[in-house]
């Protein structure tokens, strides 16, 4: 008698990857990019240990603290200090998987973005993006949100030329940026940043971000099917009801959302994630912790985040952080780490974040 054949999960039928991993997909332009190089990738992969199988399939699940290694060995053998970029370049938006996929496929640019930030979570946990709109501007945050050793600028540089071509794929080939923000230390060389962007680039600021005019939020997706994206939304909502984050989990992206957008309550949090703000703390104290500690535990690590890797002054890291003075992020971070932030950055700082970065 032939056995069974076991049903997929959800899980593996879309290739959904858990809390601390990342989908291959993002990272499949390793290979060409190193072999521009005369390098292979299989040797980097054993030093960092990961399969070689790992990158057989963009739905498998790559641990992030690796992904964040293999990005910075990368650029330390090729000697390349753009290479996320050159990564990135090649990435398309249907490389997120299925929440690419609809987003390419949404009515508007603005909504197709939004989709985005709402599930990339199915994706990858590296990043969490935010979207900000004054009347005249979109700015589209992206937060790094993994904490391992070794050097993020190649990871960062990933990330925002992911989002980039993302950008660039909604709206059709007349879009470009106006501005673009990295919270990470200046490259010897800016021309592969404006070359790549097609705006000028800030470094050292206080987050990454696309800046680009906001009216293009309410142009309709360049070549969008909207069929294909019914039958999509469709598959897309039985996997996000199949893969609810932990409380504390949409809680702290949230908060990241909420630093962004200047806003930090418990109110502000729950409305993020979409629940009443007494459900979301009876379930936050179900996993033993509150708004208010993951507050502190956000803050700590975005302020260790810009102390390490970029030149903002003390205050305007303060600022960032939605402190009402210096004094009080001073008392907060030494509560923290046992130091004020001027001797914690000059013990933890990577070399060339001490300078300020220009346009």
């Amino acid at each position: 008698m032939t056995p069974l054949m076991r049903s997929p999960t959800v899980e593996e039928a879309f290739n959904i990857v858990q809390v601390g991993t990342v989908r291959a997909g993002p990272l499949m332009g390793l290979s060409g990019a190193l072999g521009a190089f005369g390098l292979a990738l299989g040797p980097l992969l054993d030093e960092i240990g990961l399969q070689p199988t790992t990158f057989d399939d963009a739905g498998n699940g790559v641990r992030l603290d690796k992904a964040v290694r293999l990005l910075a060995l990368a650029m330390e053998r090729t000697n390349c200090p753009h290479f996320g970029l050159l990564c990135g370049q090649s990435v398309r938006i249907e490389d997120l998987g299925i929440v690419g996929r609809v987003a390419r496929n949404a009515g508007d640019v603005g909504s197709g973005l939004r989709g985005l930030i709402l599930n990339l979570h199915l994706n990858g946990h590296a990043f969490i993006p935010v979207l900000t709109t004054t009347s005249d501007l979109a700015e589209l945050v992206l937060r790094l949100v993994v904490d391992a050793d070794g050097d993020t600028d190649p990871s960062i540089d990933l990330g925002m030329a992911i989002a980039c071509m993302a950008v660039r794929t909604l709206c059709g080939p007349g879009w470009a940026p106006v501005e673009i923000l990295l919270a990470r230390r200046a490259p010897v060389s800016r021309e592969p940043y404006s070359k790549f962007f097609g705006a000028p680039v800030q470094f050292g600021r206080e987050h990454n971000a696309i800046v680009f005019p906001a009216a293009w939020l309410k142009q309709r997706v360049h070549g969008a099917n909207p069929t294909k994206r019914r039958l999509l939304e469709r598959e897309l909502a039985v996997v996000a009801q199949r893969h609810r984050l932990p409380a504390a989990t949409m809680a702290r992206r949230a908060l990241v959302s909420c630093l962004a957008r200047g806003e930090v309550s418990v109110q502000a949090v729950a409305a993020s994630v979409g629940l009443h703000p007494r459900t979301l703390n009876r379930r936050l104290a179900g996993e033993s912790t509150s708004v208010f500690e993951l507050l502190k535990e956000e803050r700590y690590r975005i302020a260790c985040d810009l102390l390490a890797n970029t030149p903002l002054p003390i205050s305007e890291v303060a600022a960032t952080l939605l402190y009402s003075s210096i004094g009080n992020f001073t008392r907060a971070f030494h509560a923290w780490s046992g130091e004020s932030p001027s001797d914690w950055r000059l013990n933890h700082s990577k070399p060339g974040s001490m300078a300020r970065s220009s346009v």
